[in-house]
């Protein structure tokens, strides 16, 4: 099943928007998503990866990666990253 899932943070990795869906498959309330980093939503393993990823973002203004999602109930979808920088509030996100 492909779950499209948005979500907007700032350089420091805090969560300005996201959709429901992001929740949905994460299995996390809102307010857990709004206390997360976007790292924390992978093993461990792989969050170097991701940190370097959420990095280039901000550096490059884009970039596309695959890591498995880290379920609250165990489960490990697929997740593919397309990051694009953008501004909110004249911060770059």
């Amino acid at each position: 099943m492909l779950f499209r899932s948005f979500y907007l943070f700032d350089s420091k990795g805090r969560f300005l928007a996201w959709n429901r869906n992001l929740e949905q498959v994460l299995g996390l309330s809102a307010d857990e998503v709004a206390r997360s980093h976007p790292a924390d939503f992978f093993a461990p393993e792989d969050q170097p990866r991701i940190a370097s990823a959420i990095a280039q973002v901000f550096e490059q203004g884009q970039v596309m990666i695959e890591a498995p999602f880290l379920t609250r109930d165990g489960r490990n979808p697929a997740y593919f990253f397309n990051g694009f920088r953008t501004e909110v509030n004249n911060q770059p996100a």
